[in-house]
Protein backbone atom coordinates (compact mmCIF):
# COMPACT_ATOMS: atom_id res chain seq x y z
CA UNK A 1 0.00 0.00 0.00
CA UNK A 2 2.77 2.61 0.97
CA UNK A 3 4.45 1.63 -2.22
CA UNK A 4 1.43 2.46 -4.43
CA UNK A 5 1.03 5.84 -2.48
CA UNK A 6 4.42 6.85 -3.08
CA UNK A 7 3.44 6.03 -7.02
CA UNK A 8 0.69 8.02 -6.79
CA UNK A 9 2.31 10.96 -5.29
CA UNK A 10 5.05 10.91 -7.78
CA UNK A 11 2.78 10.80 -10.32
CA UNK A 12 0.56 13.99 -9.59
CA UNK A 13 4.05 15.66 -9.31
CA UNK A 14 4.65 14.99 -12.67
CA UNK A 15 1.01 15.56 -13.60
CA UNK A 16 1.11 19.20 -11.35
CA UNK A 17 4.54 19.86 -13.05
CA UNK A 18 3.40 19.51 -16.40
CA UNK A 19 0.41 21.56 -16.27
CA UNK A 20 2.10 24.40 -13.81
CA UNK A 21 4.06 27.37 -15.77
CA UNK A 22 6.53 29.90 -14.37
CA UNK A 23 5.09 32.97 -14.02
CA UNK A 24 7.63 34.51 -16.59
CA UNK A 25 7.03 32.12 -18.87
CA UNK A 26 3.39 32.98 -18.94
CA UNK A 27 4.35 36.69 -18.93
CA UNK A 28 6.33 36.61 -21.94
CA UNK A 29 3.74 34.94 -23.69
CA UNK A 30 0.95 37.41 -22.95
CA UNK A 31 3.73 40.07 -24.05
CA UNK A 32 4.46 38.29 -27.08
CA UNK A 33 0.74 38.10 -28.03
CA UNK A 34 -1.32 40.76 -26.48
CA UNK A 35 -1.78 42.81 -29.36
CA UNK A 36 -3.55 39.77 -31.40
CA UNK A 37 -6.31 39.85 -29.24
CA UNK A 38 -8.42 42.44 -29.03
CA UNK A 39 -11.76 43.93 -27.19
CA UNK A 40 -14.81 44.13 -29.51
CA UNK A 41 -18.45 46.34 -28.77
CA UNK A 42 -21.38 48.18 -30.23
CA UNK A 43 -24.86 46.98 -31.07
CA UNK A 44 -26.36 44.86 -33.61
CA UNK A 45 -30.12 44.85 -35.05
CA UNK A 46 -31.23 42.13 -37.17
CA UNK A 47 -34.38 40.71 -38.32
CA UNK A 48 -35.12 37.07 -37.39
CA UNK A 49 -39.04 37.36 -37.88
CA UNK A 50 -38.86 40.74 -36.30
CA UNK A 51 -36.31 43.24 -35.61
CA UNK A 52 -34.26 42.47 -32.31
CA UNK A 53 -30.96 44.58 -30.79
CA UNK A 54 -28.13 43.02 -29.23
CA UNK A 55 -25.34 44.31 -26.99
CA UNK A 56 -21.88 42.91 -27.76
CA UNK A 57 -18.23 42.93 -25.32
CA UNK A 58 -15.41 40.68 -25.79
CA UNK A 59 -12.73 39.39 -27.13
CA UNK A 60 -11.92 38.81 -31.29
CA UNK A 61 -8.45 37.26 -31.92
CA UNK A 62 -6.61 38.72 -35.03
CA UNK A 63 -6.36 36.17 -38.18
CA UNK A 64 -4.79 38.39 -40.74
CA UNK A 65 -3.00 41.46 -41.00
CA UNK A 66 -6.19 42.71 -43.25
CA UNK A 67 -8.10 42.24 -40.30
CA UNK A 68 -9.80 39.13 -40.72
CA UNK A 69 -11.46 38.41 -36.44
CA UNK A 70 -12.57 35.71 -34.97
CA UNK A 71 -14.82 35.34 -31.96
CA UNK A 72 -17.46 33.28 -30.54
CA UNK A 73 -21.27 32.80 -30.31
CA UNK A 74 -20.66 33.60 -26.69
CA UNK A 75 -19.86 37.42 -27.98
CA UNK A 76 -21.89 37.93 -31.02
CA UNK A 77 -24.78 36.34 -29.90
CA UNK A 78 -26.78 35.89 -33.35
CA UNK A 79 -29.42 32.88 -33.99
CA UNK A 80 -27.16 30.90 -36.08
CA UNK A 81 -29.87 28.08 -36.29
CA UNK A 82 -32.37 30.34 -38.09
CA UNK A 83 -32.22 30.06 -41.80
CA UNK A 84 -31.84 33.76 -42.47
CA UNK A 85 -30.87 36.17 -40.28
CA UNK A 86 -30.43 39.74 -41.37
CA UNK A 87 -28.22 42.01 -40.01
CA UNK A 88 -30.15 45.66 -40.37
CA UNK A 89 -27.97 47.89 -38.20
CA UNK A 90 -24.43 47.65 -37.05
CA UNK A 91 -22.45 49.97 -34.43
CA UNK A 92 -19.72 47.11 -33.70
CA UNK A 93 -15.70 48.49 -33.42
CA UNK A 94 -12.67 47.03 -32.38
CA UNK A 95 -10.26 48.73 -30.53
CA UNK A 96 -6.75 48.73 -31.81
CA UNK A 97 -3.54 48.54 -30.12
CA UNK A 98 -2.77 52.00 -30.71
CA UNK A 99 -6.33 53.30 -28.87
CA UNK A 100 -8.24 53.74 -32.01
CA UNK A 101 -11.32 52.06 -33.05
CA UNK A 102 -12.06 50.74 -36.08
CA UNK A 103 -15.70 49.90 -37.13
CA UNK A 104 -15.85 46.22 -38.41
CA UNK A 105 -18.91 44.04 -39.44
CA UNK A 106 -19.85 40.20 -39.68
CA UNK A 107 -19.02 38.34 -42.72
CA UNK A 108 -19.58 34.77 -42.09
CA UNK A 109 -20.67 32.43 -38.98
CA UNK A 110 -20.38 28.84 -38.74
CA UNK A 111 -23.01 27.38 -36.52
CA UNK A 112 -21.06 23.73 -36.12
CA UNK A 113 -18.24 25.74 -34.06
CA UNK A 114 -20.16 28.51 -33.23
CA UNK A 115 -17.45 31.03 -34.57
CA UNK A 116 -18.26 34.28 -35.92
CA UNK A 117 -15.76 35.89 -38.38
CA UNK A 118 -15.27 39.92 -38.86
CA UNK A 119 -13.70 42.35 -41.06
CA UNK A 120 -13.39 46.09 -41.39
CA UNK A 121 -16.25 48.17 -42.67
CA UNK A 122 -13.86 50.19 -45.05
CA UNK A 123 -10.62 48.47 -45.60
CA UNK A 124 -8.74 50.87 -47.49
CA UNK A 125 -9.16 52.86 -44.20
CA UNK A 126 -7.00 50.35 -42.16
CA UNK A 127 -3.57 51.71 -41.14
CA UNK A 128 -0.90 49.88 -42.34
CA UNK A 129 0.42 47.38 -40.04
CA UNK A 130 -2.95 48.25 -37.37
CA UNK A 131 -3.58 44.58 -37.36
CA UNK A 132 -0.88 41.98 -35.21
CA UNK A 133 -2.11 38.38 -36.34
CA UNK A 134 -1.29 35.26 -33.90
CA UNK A 135 0.98 32.96 -35.90
CA UNK A 136 -0.87 30.15 -37.51
CA UNK A 137 2.11 29.08 -39.23
CA UNK A 138 3.91 27.58 -36.46
CA UNK A 139 0.44 26.02 -34.77
CA UNK A 140 1.04 23.33 -32.47
CA UNK A 141 -1.41 20.19 -30.58
CA UNK A 142 -2.05 20.10 -26.88
CA UNK A 143 -2.66 16.48 -25.11
CA UNK A 144 -4.75 15.98 -22.09
CA UNK A 145 -2.71 18.06 -18.90
CA UNK A 146 -0.96 20.27 -21.00
CA UNK A 147 -0.06 23.78 -19.94
CA UNK A 148 -1.88 26.16 -21.85
CA UNK A 149 -2.13 30.50 -21.52
CA UNK A 150 -4.94 31.82 -22.14
CA UNK A 151 -4.40 35.27 -23.97
CA UNK A 152 -7.49 37.82 -24.06
CA UNK A 153 -9.05 41.37 -22.59
CA UNK A 154 -10.67 42.01 -19.13
CA UNK A 155 -14.36 43.17 -19.28
CA UNK A 156 -15.06 46.56 -20.82
CA UNK A 157 -15.80 47.81 -17.12
CA UNK A 158 -12.11 46.92 -16.33
CA UNK A 159 -10.59 48.83 -19.62
CA UNK A 160 -10.86 45.86 -22.07
CA UNK A 161 -7.06 45.26 -20.92
CA UNK A 162 -5.17 42.76 -22.47
CA UNK A 163 -4.59 39.83 -19.57
CA UNK A 164 -3.49 36.32 -19.56
CA UNK A 165 -4.25 33.30 -17.74
CA UNK A 166 -2.35 29.57 -16.68
CA UNK A 167 -4.43 26.73 -16.82
CA UNK A 168 -4.26 23.45 -18.60
CA UNK A 169 -6.05 21.35 -20.93
CA UNK A 170 -8.36 18.63 -19.34
CA UNK A 171 -9.52 16.70 -22.20
CA UNK A 172 -9.43 16.00 -25.97
CA UNK A 173 -11.68 15.27 -28.54
CA UNK A 174 -10.69 14.27 -31.93
CA UNK A 175 -13.98 13.64 -33.57
CA UNK A 176 -15.59 15.15 -35.56
CA UNK A 177 -13.36 17.91 -34.73
CA UNK A 178 -10.31 18.48 -32.96
CA UNK A 179 -11.52 20.33 -29.52
CA UNK A 180 -9.64 20.91 -26.85
CA UNK A 181 -11.62 20.89 -23.24
CA UNK A 182 -10.02 23.54 -20.88
CA UNK A 183 -12.41 24.05 -17.74
CA UNK A 184 -10.09 27.69 -17.34
CA UNK A 185 -12.64 28.88 -20.55
CA UNK A 186 -16.02 29.95 -18.51
CA UNK A 187 -17.89 31.54 -21.01
CA UNK A 188 -15.83 30.16 -23.97
CA UNK A 189 -14.83 33.49 -25.79
CA UNK A 190 -12.51 34.07 -28.64
CA UNK A 191 -9.44 34.34 -27.13
CA UNK A 192 -6.37 32.48 -27.94
CA UNK A 193 -4.55 29.54 -26.34
CA UNK A 194 -1.08 28.89 -26.70
CA UNK A 195 1.22 26.27 -25.21
CA UNK A 196 4.57 25.82 -23.33
CA UNK A 197 6.24 27.37 -25.86
CA UNK A 198 4.41 30.31 -27.27
CA UNK A 199 2.93 28.29 -30.04
CA UNK A 200 -0.39 28.93 -31.08
CA UNK A 201 -2.60 25.55 -30.63
CA UNK A 202 -6.89 26.72 -31.06
CA UNK A 203 -9.40 29.56 -30.22
CA UNK A 204 -12.17 29.77 -27.23
CA UNK A 205 -15.22 29.06 -28.72
CA UNK A 206 -18.01 27.64 -26.49
CA UNK A 207 -17.64 26.97 -23.06
CA UNK A 208 -14.54 25.23 -21.67
CA UNK A 209 -13.73 24.78 -25.40
CA UNK A 210 -10.96 25.25 -27.85
CA UNK A 211 -10.95 24.77 -31.07
CA UNK A 212 -7.79 23.17 -32.46
CA UNK A 213 -5.56 26.30 -35.28
CA UNK A 214 -5.77 23.22 -37.74
CA UNK A 215 -9.60 22.74 -38.27
CA UNK A 216 -9.82 27.13 -39.03
CA UNK A 217 -7.96 27.54 -42.38
CA UNK A 218 -11.06 26.81 -44.46
CA UNK A 219 -13.27 28.72 -42.19
CA UNK A 220 -11.50 31.57 -43.10
CA UNK A 221 -11.01 31.03 -46.75
CA UNK A 222 -14.87 31.36 -46.73
CA UNK A 223 -14.93 34.71 -44.56
CA UNK A 224 -12.06 35.86 -47.04
CA UNK A 225 -14.62 35.04 -50.11
CA UNK A 226 -17.61 36.36 -48.30
CA UNK A 227 -16.01 39.50 -47.90
CA UNK A 228 -15.09 39.80 -51.32
CA UNK A 229 -18.49 39.59 -52.52
CA UNK A 230 -20.65 41.43 -50.71
CA UNK A 231 -21.02 44.06 -47.97
CA UNK A 232 -23.76 41.63 -45.55
CA UNK A 233 -23.30 38.88 -43.18
CA UNK A 234 -23.19 35.29 -45.06
CA UNK A 235 -24.74 32.67 -42.24
CA UNK A 236 -24.90 28.86 -42.30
Amino acid sequence: MKLKLLLCGAFLSTVAARAELPPATVKAIHDANQDSVLMLSGTLKYEAQKLRELTVEGPATVVDAKGLLITSYSIVRLPMGARKTEIRESTLKVKLPSGAELPVRVVLTDADLGAVLLVPENPAAVPAGAFKPVKWDTAAKAQPMDPVVIVGRTEKNYGGLPDAAPGKINAVDRKPRLLYTCALLASGDGEAAFDKDGKLFGIGIGPQTIVAAEELPDLFDQARRAAAKKPTADKE
